[in-house]
């Protein structure tokens, strides 16, 4: 005798044989409650960012991260990351405008020029770490933390 939906004589059916279905239409509705509520949080979202001032003309922001003119920031030319970076520092705090940036030994000079200009133009002072052996062309010379008399 084939039994439909039973397991043994001891166990209840494991499909929901006997128990009363969800209400599909109020299932329906939650979900598209939900649904609405998302869409609402991401209108919120891209409102918000209309709105965003950004420092830099061309600035925005995707679920993936800043971009600059619709590329991610990470794909555009080292000069222009160069260029939005500072002037972001600038931006952020306006008061104080004083940046440090690290590495300075793998900027080549016209990237060097690119930060002289841009921290004149903001009149911001721009601090640039570069290790070297000599202090010929160095403005001030640190060395185990200690600054170096000339």
């Amino acid at each position: 005798m084939a039994r439909r939906g039973w397991h043994g004589d001891s166990r209840k059916c494991s499909r929901g044989c006997g128990r009363a279905q969800p209400d599909r239409a109020a299932q329906k509705e939650a979900i598209e409650v939900d649904t609405k509520a998302i869409y609402a949080i991401d209108q919120k979202k891209a409102d918000a960012l209309l709105a965003a001032k950004f420092p830099v003309e061309g600035l925005g922001l995707t679920d993936d991260g800043i971009t600059f003119e619709g590329l991610p920031l990470a794909e555009v030319a080292s000069s222009v990351q160069l260029r939005v970076s500072i002037a972001i520092g600038i931006a952020l705090n306006p008061t104080l405008k004083i940046l440090l940036i690290r590495n300075g030994n793998l900027l080549d000079d016209d990237s060097l020029k690119l930060v002289a200009q841009q921290a004149e133009k903001a009149d911001a002072q721009v601090w640039v770490e570069y290790v070297t052996a000599s202090a010929e062309g160095v403005s001030v010379m640190l060395e185990d933390g200690h600054i170096q008399e000339g």
